[in-house]
């Protein structure tokens, strides 16, 4: 029987060894930690789960070849030695030879331990993304009842705001739901564009929880829908069933997503549960990939590989480092979710701020625009930052301006001297600097249009600045005077006064013609030297004059002194010009208004030493002023009391047309955008059903404002007569009807009245299957049903109205009846019925008309939306064209109804 070599000895013995590492594993693995009877199924199973099986499987082959190379060799060498003693340098050689293989041994089972290494830290790399889906899923769960939170925040919101505010809480809204409903479907599915590997599974306990999840999902959005449709649904109406059913629908909203948050949170809980799990498994699975490296290496030093020990002392110390990292990575990716937390937790909570913040509110005080004429004066507000100057009637005609020429700021920069206005650019800033709340400037300002012989005017301006939270200027509000003549006669008293040493007597007789009083004071005795005029002008005897500062002061009016006394010290204090006027009072005679200019004397030392100044007699010119102040005052409170009343026409006109709810009722699908010019409107709509035919109107007005709504009033009174009462319903026999009872109202055959009203009617008859229309220079457009390529000139019909008005007829088209149109409702989809404020308003960056095509254009470009967003559409389409530079001209009235 032939022996058995060291060869397959050793190979045996190493692969029985290395049997003993995958037994172990899965007995480990199935037994104790999936908790299943060991079996061939089992193994497979226990293989499908963890592959870092397929590692330690690799075992038995590995150690099978590396003891029997090692048998090999140890063959080799006792075959070797018995050529020791008979052929020495072949026994050199084949050691020689056998110490090669022997290196190369040393070097490729190193190699083989390193891939062995490198399988088994691919396979934890595949545990660490498994948990990395994990923690995915529940930032994704956590942004969830984030989006929810969000959604209550901003339906909470809408009941208790106004219009606009209201809008961009009910935009925030529907971005919100439809971040809410992306985040539940892929949260639900899983979609892998999210990062999530295909191979992922939920738990059953995770999947039932997704269960009860689905209910309180639907709930929140349902609750969305019953919020919003009835907001939709009802335009410009403050009911209190709509407040009812708001608060109704927020309270269980609320509910709604406290329970969505619970289960959310459950989920997440879960998935927590289960990541530590694998984190616990993972921990396990290391330690097994350790300890098998070690034995393995410890077998291999055993059985005489010395050679190898450094290299699988290296291997090993590979593996821990290798074993480190992924414990440093689940250690960053844990502390990665934790700041991505914070940071969600600390975004939530800026956002909440944001929204709880209010707009900066602008408030500006109008000035009277109808103001009674001042005398070379007019008053203005300037806005700094929209450069929009809002002036009385009488500021033009002062600075000379042509007859219609608007006046701005571009204006006001051209008119002025341009050196007088760099100072008063330079004086606002200085003033703005100084945080003043008072301004006041002087300049000179001429026309374009007048030639460069006519002389500058000379002007002088008082204003109020007003600062915004950021302390700059963005507010002007005060008057304008010509000062024309001040300055001429303070010219002529600056010339009179340099040479008063030389004609003193021509001096004083000027001086008594302007009303002015020369003075000289000394500083050290307070002995005051008056000129002559002194006693022309004050009408007192010289031996009355107030020679010392404490008797002039002894005149002055107590409630004045304070403030002159202040403005000297500042005066003097700065080196100054000083100017102020104030009221005396002087013996036997009544209260004068002086204004004193007059500048201190210094030495060379910087010591005061006197005062040199005038005292001119402004009583007529200010008592004047103060007169027009206090009729402003008058104008202002007229003004309020008529702006009341017609606050409370308004109030009775919106009741006549009716609410937009009751035509809804009527109307289910529709529109009306109705914007007046000024607080009434001569435009109106009227709606009404008589024996099963739908009749809707839409009325334009002769004139607009306060005229326009009486026309409106009596157009609404006789439009209920006629359907209501007479049941007429024909649109032409409407309009023949209003055109008769107009003309007779107004008596316009004896007086020569012409008020009237252009007017359009629609009539739709479900029995018949009908649309009727008639109009008075009022068109129809309708878009159809069945759309064609083409476009516009397709899709959509214009059906002009009758070219004559009600009311207001001349002779030759006096008795011109109406034509009445009848449409098939199988063509229509929605048709549309308005006045021409819309296409006759003035905007855009030419200031032109929006005109009738560009206005049919955008009905059409939106007649595929919902009611309420073409209604948005024409809303915001409207202010864009308007901007900041133009004013609504006339009422708007806007009808869109799908059939």
């Amino acid at each position: 029987m032939t022996p058995i070599s060291n060869t397959q000895r050793y190979t045996l013995g190493g692969f029985l060894f290395g049997l003993l590492f995958p037994f172990f594993s899965w007995i480990l693995d199935g037994l104790f930690f999936h908790e299943m009877s060991l079996s061939l199924e089992t193994v497979v199973q226990i293989h499908r789960i963890n592959p870092i099986h397929f590692v330690i499987d690799s075992a038995p082959f590995v150690l099978g070849g590396a003891f029997g190379t090692i048998g090999f060799y140890i063959d080799r060498l006792k075959e070797n030695s018995d050529l020791r003693h008979s052929n020495i340098e072949k026994y050199n050689a084949k050691n020689k030879a056998i110490i090669q293989r022997m290196r190369l041994a040393n070097t490729f089972f190193p190699i083989l331990i390193g891939l062995i290494l490198v399988a088994g830290f691919l396979l934890l790399q595949d545990f660490s993304y498994k948990e990395q889906d994990d923690i995915h899923l529940i930032k994704i769960g956590s942004n969830q009842s984030t989006l929810s939170q969000k959604i209550l925040y901003h339906s909470s919101r809408i009941p208790v705001t106004l219009e606009k505010e209201k809008i961009r809480h009910i935009d925030s809204l529907l971005i919100t739901l439809k971040n809410f409903k992306e985040g539940h479907e892929n949260l639900t599915q899983k979609s892998f564009t999210l990062g999530i590997s295909k191979e992922h599974q939920n738990s059953q306990s995770i999947d039932d929880a997704f269960d009860t999840l689905a209910s309180s999902y639907e709930n929140i959005v349902i609750g969305i829908d019953e919020l919003l449709n009835p907001i939709f649904a009802i335009e410009n109406v403050d009911s209190l069933s709509l407040q009812n059913h708001e608060a109704k629908t927020v309270r269980t909203l609320e509910k709604n997503q406290e329970e969505f948050s619970s289960r959310m949170q459950s989920i997440i809980n879960n998935y927590e549960q289960e990541a530590k799990d694998k984190v616990t498994n993972l921990k396990i699975v290391q330690f097994v990939v350790v300890v098998v490296i070690m034995i393995f290496v410890i077998a291999l030093s055993v059985f005489g590989l010395k050679p190898m020990i450094e290299r699988v002392k290296q291997a090993f110390f590979d593996v821990e480092e290798a074993n480190a990292k992924s414990i440093l990575k689940n250690e960053r990716l844990e502390a990665s979710q934790e700041e991505l937390r914070m940071n969600a937790e600390e975004l939530r909570s800026i956002n909440d701020n944001l929204l709880s913040a209010q707009d900066e509110i602008e408030q500006k005080q109008d000035l009277l625009n109808r103001a009674e004429k001042m005398a070379k004066m007019g008053s203005f507000v300037w806005d700094l930052e929209t450069e929009l100057i809002t002036h009385s009637d009488n500021l033009p005609s002062i600075y000379r301006l042509e007859k219609g020429q608007k006046f701005n700021s571009a204006t006001f920069r051209e008119i002025v001297h341009p050196e007088d206005y760099k100072s008063n650019q330079l004086a606002l800033a200085e003033a703005a600097t100084r945080n003043q709340k008072e301004l006041l400037t002087h300049y000179r300002a001429r026309p374009t249009h007048l030639s460069e012989k006519e002389d500058w005017k000379h002007y002088r301006a008082f204003s109020l600045i007003n600062y915004n939270n950021e302390g700059e200027p963005y507010l002007l509000i005060g008057t304008a005077q010509d000062v024309t003549q001040e300055i001429v006669q303070n010219e002529k008293v600056k010339i009179l006064f340099d040479n008063v040493e030389k004609n003193k007597e021509r001096l004083e007789e000027s001086q008594l013609l302007a009303k002015i009083v020369s003075y000289d004071m000394n500083i050290e005795s307070e002995e005051i030297e008056w000129s002559a005029s002194f006693e022309g002008i004050f009408q007192i005897d010289k031996k009355d004059f107030p020679n010392s500062l404490e008797e002039f002061r002894s005149w002055i009016e107590p409630k004045d002194l304070k403030r002159v006394i202040k403005k000297w010290e500042e005066a003097i204090e700065n080196k100054e010009k000083f100017s102020e006027v104030y009221r005396i009072h002087v013996p036997k005679r009544a209260t004068l208004y002086i204004k004193e200019k007059a500048y201190p004397s210094f030495d060379e030392n910087d010591i005061l030493i006197g005062k040199r100044g005038t005292l001119q007699d402004i009583t007529k010119s200010e008592i004047f002023r103060l007169n027009i102040e206090q009729k402003s005052r008058l104008i202002k409170q007229q003004n309020d009391n008529f702006v009341s009343s017609v606050n409370y026409a308004q109030r009775i006109q919106f009741a006549l047309l009716g609410s937009t709810r009751e035509m809804k009722s009527i109307f289910k699908d529709s529109f009306v955008f109705f914007t007046p010019k000024d607080i009434v409107s001569g435009d109106f709509f009227w709606y009404a059903e008589v024996d099963n035919r739908k009749v809707i109107i839409v009325a334009d007005c002769t004139g607009h404002g306060v005229p326009g709504a009486f026309m409106s009033l009596l157009g609404i009174t006789l439009l209920n007569e006629i359907v209501k009462h007479h049941k007429i319903t024909k649109p032409s026999e409407i309009l023949d009807t209003l055109q008769r009872e107009i003309i007779d109202i107004l008596k316009q055959k004896t007086t020569g009245n012409k008020d009237g009203m252009d007017i359009s009617i629609a009539v739709i008859d479900s029995e018949r299957k009908v649309l009727e229309f008639a109009g008075a220079k009022n068109p129809l457009v309708y878009m159809h049903k069945k759309r064609q390529r083409g476009g516009e000139e397709k899709n959509m019909t214009v059906i002009k109205g009758d070219a004559v008005s009600i009311g207001g007829r001349n002779k030759k088209v006096q008795d011109k009846k109406y034509t009445n149109h009848v449409i098939d409702l199988e063509e229509v989809e929605t048709f549309y019925l308005y006045s021409d404020g819309y296409q006759d308003q003035f905007g855009g960056e030419e200031g032109r008309k929006f005109m009738s095509k560009r206005f049919r254009s955008l009905l059409y470009e939106t007649s595929t939306s919902s009611m309420l967003h073409q209604r948005r559409a024409l809303k915001m389409t409207l202010m864009d064209w308007i901007g900041t530079e133009q004013k609504q001209i006339d009422d708007i009235c806007i009808i869109g109804i799908t059939v």
